[in-house]
């Protein structure tokens, strides 16, 4: 939203300093492409508050500001999730992000793979399951992967990743 708003006052800013500055005969003109400009930014402005009050379903406002950074929502798939189909998510996002509850997401990973792979939710998918780094996946369950032929490996080798701002 931040950068809509940004967006919005530089197309203002932008007429202005055009209407401002402008030393050709055509004063009026370039007045006019101001009026123009104003009338966009609000029908703008008109649109996205009539698509944020009537169209936006009410529980996902929030998610439209937020302070959380990239490495807190991607640890949050994990962390604040207790059903198991949002949880599994987390290997959809950038494994840099959740490297510091990458000790709890393998538990967890070792601790119920024999039972995702028995009663086969229907969130455990051969995509989901290509995903997971090998090192997540329990010996058995990647022994029987590699044997069934759906899997050869891990294109991702483990490694060493040095944060520069000291982020979790």
């Amino acid at each position: 939203m931040v950068n809509l708003v940004l967006n919005e006052m530089s197309v203002l800013g932008s007429a202005y300093i055009y209407v401002e500055y402008n030393t050709d005969e055509n004063k009026l003109a370039s007045e006019f492409e101001l009026r123009g400009a104003v009338c966009s930014v609000a029908l703008s402005a008109l649109v996205f508050a009539v698509f944020f009050k009537f169209v936006c379903v009410p529980e996902h406002r929030q998610t439209f500001w937020s302070t959380r950074t990239g490495w807190q929502s991607s640890q949050g798939y994990f962390l604040d999730n207790l059903d198991y189909a949002k949880r599994i998510f987390v290997f959809k996002r950038n494994r840099i992000h959740w490297r510091s509850t990458e000790a709890e997401v393998m538990a967890w990973t070792h601790a119920n793979w024999a039972r995702w792979e028995e009663g086969e939710p229907e969130w455990f998918t051969e995509r989901i399951i290509s995903i997971e780094p090998d090192e997540f996946v329990p010996k058995k369950g990647l022994e029987r992967l590699r044997s069934e032929m759906k899997r050869r490996g891990s294109a991702r080798k483990p490694s060493v990743y040095i944060n520069p701002y000291n982020d979790p």
